[in-house]
């Protein structure tokens, strides 16, 4: 499915404002939802952009780190979210 600069900019932006989520799965799942109310495409259109957006390092997945190894707190769980790689947009 072939973007106009806008809907690009849009889609990345959308990603962009998703929370982080505590599985690599939940954060796609949550993309593709994203991707498919932007574009009122199918989920594999939706899967394929995020693709195509991520081979071509506009965006990509980062996870936060787990937190300090001390046994009087609980240690925050480390969780994935969308960033953006390239400052062209």
């Amino acid at each position: 499915m072939e973007l106009s600069d806008t809907q690009e900019r849009d889609v990345i932006k959308g990603l962009m404002g998703i929370v982080a989520s505590e599985t690599e799965e939940a954060l796609r799942m949550h993309g593709r939802l994203v991707v498919e109310g932007l574009l009122g495409c199918s989920p594999d259109e939706a899967n394929s952009v995020i693709l195509d957006l991520e081979a071509r390092s506009l965006i990509g997945i980062d996870i936060t780190r787990g937190g300090e190894l001390d046994q009087r707190k609980d240690m925050p769980r480390a969780k994935f979210f969308w960033v953006r790689r390239s400052t062209n947009i």
